[in-house]
């Protein structure tokens, strides 16, 4: 925790920070955010309110946004190092379990991405794990409670849903597959159709076409970043605008 939060003393407001502020700003006024911005929030709603909330606790609370963005980043990072240890301890010795929680605890990139950019992915994880764990524990007792973390981790970043197939191989009975499922895909669907009810087009642009920044991000960034370059398209100086002009 102590490592985590020394960077905190640098104030500094990374890029995903402003973007989180740029998320924030639309919810905070009431407006549409897929409607007004472009390129900006490719996600479902499901997590639209946490930079708008994060922003309206900054004013109330009198703490700046990159700091308080920064913390709710660190607090998930510490959680995973907890559920690391819970997991590690029921599959691994426990000197293992421990081993394995420090080296996460202490590993530069978890750091980075938490501490210094205040990204958010550490909650996604964070969720993932504790519906492993939960589920592991007990699937039967466990089931719509551990459906419903994994359907938090799919209604903030999407890629979690790719371990459906992995938790629906672990049940024995239809009915429950049938169930976990609908607990997973149902309050990500639900929270989608008041925007597809009052205006579908912007958000399925938003979320389906996707392609601002992040097309830098991932194992082909290089190439891309490269490709781009060359043809003009976009510069390292003048990136695409996140809002629609």
């Amino acid at each position: 925790m102590a490592v985590r939060l020394i960077p905190l003393a640098f104030g500094i407001e990374s890029t995903d920070i402003r973007l989180y502020r740029q998320q924030a700003i639309p919810v905070v006024q009431m407006q549409n955010v897929y409607a007004v911005t472009r390129n900006l929030f490719p996600y479902t709603p499901v997590s639209m309110f946490y930079p708008a909330l994060c922003l309206e606790l900054s004013g109330i609370l009198g703490i700046p946004f990159h700091i308080l963005i920064k913390l709710c980043a660190i607090l998930s990072d510490v959680g995973i190092v907890l559920a690391l240890y819970a997991i590690g301890v029921k599959l691994f010795p426990r000197r293992m379990a421990i081993t394995g929680a420090v080296l996460y605890a202490l590993n530069p990139v978890s750091i980075l991405i938490a501490s210094f950019h205040g990204n958010i992915m550490p909650l996604v994880v964070l969720l993932m794990l504790m519906a492993y764990l939960l589920f592991r524990v007990d699937p039967d007792r466990n089931l719509v409670v551990s459906g419903l973390l994994l359907s938090l981790a799919v209604g903030w970043r999407s890629f979690p849903i790719l371990l459906l197939p992995f938790f629906l191989a672990s049940l024995d009975q239809t009915v429950k597959k049938i169930r976990f499922t609908a607990c997973v895909v149902a309050p990500v669907a639900l929270s989608m159709i008041p925007f597809l009810w009052l205006e579908a087009r912007p958000m399925l642009h938003e979320v389906l076409s996707y392609s601002g920044w992040g097309i830098h991000h991932g194992p082909f960034a290089v190439v891309r970043g490269l490709h781009l370059l060359s043809i003009g398209r976009v510069t390292w100086e003048n990136p695409p605008n996140g809002h629609r002009g």
